[in-house]
């Protein structure tokens, strides 16, 4: 039922964002026969259509050139090109750019009417002309146009299945009798129309609403394509257990790249992690060298923290201080021994009182130690762990040597040190309390006992000692590669299976340490401007948050080249602003803000 959800979401969310504030105007322009010269009343004409199309910042012209069907075809074809062309000139020579001018020729193939007779001749002797003028209220109409027509459909026969080649070069491989409608019955027909959207660009991606991260990583993509499938119009959806297979166009292999499935909501999408490795599908090459500097490896042990052996002791209390006998309740005889005992009780107290700064400091210095022991603990505890886990990892690395060329299994390695260290089985809580039976009520009234959370360090935090094996291993294969002739091993395609239709997305996540991120915080001019970060080198593109007229970028990896892109729409004309800068908690914003039209924010997008 997720997946349905998801898909439905997605569905909708493309559809909404392809209607675009727009006029659009017609203009049809007639030919002499076998001609391709403009009449004056054509040239009228288009002067006209220029005059209204001035009056927007941003607007397109298609160009579609026909003939009669006197001719042969290919003699059609040429003269229809030449009157496209000749369209195209008139208006670029008034000053219309050449850059929003989209060209075809049909010659005889689209008539009007399929008569001889001249009136119809002479109606099939035209251009049709087809402006597109945009007006944008609001950001999100002015990106969603940045990269139209970015579709490929295609019919599958859901019998047999198929192969389908995308515009930027997946392969999608569709099993045999993938697909049943959304409650799950068989479907009538064998036709199955297949719509495909595909990002792998950042221009793709803005346009769609397709950032790279999540609710609170920042993540690296390999590629991101929307799948949907319908009959006669209605959606379906794939078969429990039936599973689409994409092939992605060659790229920089990254190890560590996951399926993720985008849910769409106003913002964009938000992605979804699914826990599925993706392979990756390259021209074999089997490369073995000495891999014992590896396998051969040992880790050495740390010795285990002891506890204290005694309990901790009860924070240093003061006991009330006792007052003076009142000498109506007691005779002479009586007030004086009462007041003796009294007076023993006031120097206890003040005694009491004297030692308790001294027998404070010594508490508190033995709860920092004790604090200081439990932290040994579960770094001990976490790096035996870990060692053991990646002793094993060798082992089942050792077994491989022989079948699997020695390039792969390094990258496998690394890969697998690149993991998460996790809870590390560590009772946390059940350790707490041992170290500070007897007086842990105490001691959390007074301090506050940290967790120290390793779950998000890296198992190669905690294995320094085998980097100087990887690297000598690493040196081998750089040698052998020479030897072989192989110029480049580190381009693939990724190779995706998906149960779900709607967005998926090839990603890995971009790993940091705290220390290692920044937050970056600055005016929002009004909620019609919008920004974003390009990252330099690694593919990443990611949103802020907007919250009471401040734009928040958070957890933001220090040192990394990025390019701020802001936009934004101001009484119907859209502005640009650039800064290219190295992220650091020094770095100063300065966006200056200038009008702008769709091709300069495609360049400043494809230009990174």
């Amino acid at each position: 039922m997720k997946s349905m959800k998801i898909f439905l979401i997605a569905f909708a969310f493309v559809f909404v964002q392809n209607i675009i504030a727009q006029d659009v105007i017609n203009r049809t322009l007639y030919f002499d026969h076998d001609k391709h010269s403009l009449t004056s009343s054509s040239e009228a004409s288009l002067l006209n259509l220029l005059g209204l199309l001035s009056e927007s910042r941003e607007s397109k012209i298609e160009i579609v050139g026909h003939t009669d069907q006197q001719g042969s075809p290919e003699y059609n074809i040429a003269l229809s090109r030449k009157r496209a062309e000749e369209v195209k000139y008139f208006l670029v020579n008034a000053g219309y750019p050449t850059t929003d001018v989209k060209l075809q020729f049909r010659g005889e193939a689209v008539l009007i009417s399929n008569s001889t007779d001249s009136k119809s001749l002479q109606a099939n002797r035209r251009v049709s002309v087809v402006a597109h003028k945009y007006e944008y209220e609001t950001i999100t109409e002015f990106v969603n146009h940045l990269r139209p027509n970015n579709e490929t459909k295609s019919i599958v026969n859901n019998v047999k299945g198929g192969e389908i080649e995308l515009k930027q070069g997946t392969v999608v491989t569709i099993p045999a009798d993938a697909f049943c409608h959304l409650d799950g019955s068989a479907l009538s027909e064998s036709k199955v129309e297949m719509t495909f959207k595909e990002a792998f660009d950042y221009t793709q991606m803005l346009d769609d609403r397709l950032f790279t991260q999540t609710s609170d990583k920042i993540l690296e993509t390999g590629g991101m394509i929307h799948i949907a499938a319908s009959q006669n119009g209605i959606p379906v959806k794939l078969k429990e257990g039936n599973k689409i297979e994409l092939l992605f166009p060659e790229q920089e292999s990254k190890g560590g790249m996951e399926l993720f499935t985008g849910l769409a909501d106003d913002n964009g999408v938000i992605w979804e992690e699914t826990g599925e490795e993706i392979t990756e599908k390259k021209e074999d090459y089997f490369l073995q060298v000495d891999f014992s500097p590896i396998t051969d490896f040992k880790f050495e042990y740390a010795d285990t923290i002891a506890f204290p052996e005694n309990r901790m002791d009860k924070y240093p209390i003061v006991p009330r201080k006792p007052y003076p006998p009142s000498k109506t309740r007691y005779t002479t005889e009586e007030y004086a021994e009462v007041y003796r005992k009294y007076e023993e009780r006031l120097d206890g107290y003040n005694q009491l009182l004297a030692e308790r700064p001294a027998k404070l400091e010594a508490w508190n210095q033995e709860v920092f130690r004790r604090v200081g022991l439990l932290k040994n603990h579960k770094n001990i505890h976490i790096a035996s762990y870990v060692k053991k886990w990646v002793s094993y990892q060798i082992e089942k690395t050792a077994e491989k040597t022989e079948t699997i060329s020695h390039h792969k299994l390094l990258k496998g390695f690394e890969s697998f040190l690149t993991k998460k260290v996790g809870d590390a089985n560590y009772d946390y809580l059940r350790q707490r309390n041992k170290m500070f039976e007897g007086s842990l009520e105490d001691v959390l009234d007074h301090h506050d006992i940290l967790s120290y959370d390793y779950s998000q360090k890296m198992i190669a935090d905690y294995c320094s000692g085998i980097q100087q094996a990887i690297y000598d291993v690493k040196q081998q294969i750089l040698v052998k590669k020479m030897e072989m002739g192989i110029v480049d091993m580190n381009v693939s395609r990724y190779l995706v299976s998906t149960s779900s239709l709607g967005w998926i997305n090839c990603d890995r996540f971009f790993q940091l340490d705290e220390s290692e991120k920044m937050n970056f915080q600055f005016a929002r001019p009004s909620n019609n401007y919008e920004y974003y970060i390009v990252f330099k080198n690694i593919k990443s593109m990611i949103r802020p948050t907007y919250a009471s007229g401040k734009v928040k970028f958070i957890g933001l990896p220090i040192g990394e080249d990025v390019r701020i892109v802001g936009v934004g729409v101001k009484d119907n004309e859209f502005n640009m602003a650039l800064q290219d800068i190295k992220l650091s908690k020094d770095a100063k914003l300065n966006l200056d803000f200038s009008n702008a039209k769709l091709q300069d924010v495609r360049n400043a997008l494809e230009n990174i």
